[in-house]
């Protein structure tokens, strides 16, 4: 019985289909373990910690022990303030925050706040012996918000405290308040006005924050040394110390150099308040500005001199008198309350913009005053009184 050559052929092929197909397979569950190894592998540790904070410190020395014992990882740092695409990627909400990453970039780990050396390598060492999924993204999703802190200055008048309520914006779900109060108090000076100063001297700069026994320890730098003994010096740690109390848990506070220790601080400096409340207002928490930060804390400071600045964006209609009432507006009391529309009028947040650049210049009120009507002329005003 004689075979067909095309059944020959045929049988030929198939045979040689099935063994591209079997070594094709055996291709596939390589690639396929291979990437499996790849993503449980670990590769890389990212840390994002922030400067001024103790913990974050801390965890940086660590890690620099740790990248000498583990030299096959690579070790990266990330600032919260200044990488921000990054914390808000990997969903970093806590500072010090370290990430045990694969190859691609995924994560397998983390660890928050922590400031030991045995959890770190433990950790190390259990992902580099056992194949660990990385973990689902966990990126922020309200990446800008604010809080509301206060600081402190000195009152011309009677020499006494000033309580200014401060807003301060985050880009990403990271918050450190406390230091963001020292940084805010120490750059305030030059916003102030003319009846409020802050004695702080310009080479005084923050170094960091730390606690221990109770006590809220903060180091400065020393330059501060020169001032010990001096007016300007204790103020500048009574001034430290009261925008340190005024958070909650915070009841003792000392001001350091790597020199000097200076005494601690309690709440009985609170009687050094003025009872002035120029500056404070009604708030409930359920808000905050988040594009127009910068100009409701102008409204804060310049309440007076923005009172005397014209609207014209057409709020007149709903009662406002001025540029400031966009930002705050008063209660039958005559208290004032945080206005929602100046944050969501760009005529109103450009208004107090014109005046801090012309006030910047060195211009007088009316000279203020008489520029934006001429520069808004035809729109109509605000029923707003002269300087």
């Amino acid at each position: 019985m004689r075979i067909q050559p095309f059944l020959i052929f045929i049988g030929v092929a198939l045979l040689i289909i099935i063994l591209i197909g079997c070594s094709t397979n055996d291709q596939n569950a390589s690639v396929s373990a291979d990437s499996k190894v790849d993503r449980t592998e670990l590769v890389q540790i990212a840390s994002f910690g922030l400067e001024g904070c103790t913990s974050c410190d801390n965890a940086k020395e660590i890690l620099s022990q740790l990248e000498e014992e583990f030299a096959d990882l690579n070790f990266i740092q990330y600032n919260v303030i200044n990488d921000v695409d990054v914390v808000n990627d990997y969903g970093v909400k806590e500072h010090p925050t370290v990430l045990f990453l694969n190859s691609n970039g995924e994560e397998l780990k983390r660890l928050e706040k922590e400031t030991d050396l045995d959890p770190y390598r433990k950790a190390i060492e259990f992902l580099q012996t056992n194949e660990v999924e990385p973990i689902l993204p966990q990126s922020n999703s309200n990446q800008e918000n604010s809080i509301l802190i206060s600081i402190f200055a000195v009152d011309k008048e009677d020499g006494k405290y000033l309580e200014i309520p401060r807003f301060v914006k985050y880009n990403s779900e990271v918050r450190y308040p406390r230091i963001s109060a020292i940084q805010e108090l120490l750059a305030i000076k030059t916003e102030l006005p003319e009846q409020v100063t802050s004695p702080i001297p310009d080479d005084v700069e923050f170094v960091q924050i730390d606690g221990a026994d109770g006590v809220t320890i903060v180091t400065v730098s020393n330059h501060f040394d020169q001032y010990i003994g001096t007016t300007i010096g204790q103020q500048t740690e009574e001034l430290i110390a009261l925008t340190l109390l005024s958070f909650d848990g915070v009841e003792k506070v000392q001001i350091i150099t790597e020199s000097y220790e200076g005494d601690i601080l309690t709440e009985e400096l609170l009687d050094k308040k003025s009872q002035n409340q120029t500056f404070l207002f009604e708030h409930n928490d359920e808000w905050m500005p988040i594009i127009g930060v910068d100009e409701y804390n102008t409204n804060i400071l310049h309440q007076h001199d923005l009172e005397k600045i014209p609207c014209f964006c057409g709020c007149g209609e709903i009662g406002h008198t001025s540029n400031h009432n966009c930002f705050f507006t008063y209660n039958e009391d005559g208290q004032r309350i945080l206005e929602k529309h100046g944050e969501y009028c760009q005529v109103c947040l450009d208004l107090t913009n014109i005046y801090v650049e012309l006030k910047g210049e060195g211009k007088a009120l009316q000279e203020i005053r008489e520029y934006i009507d001429r520069m808004f002329e035809g729109y109509i005003p605000t029923e707003t009184p002269q300087p």
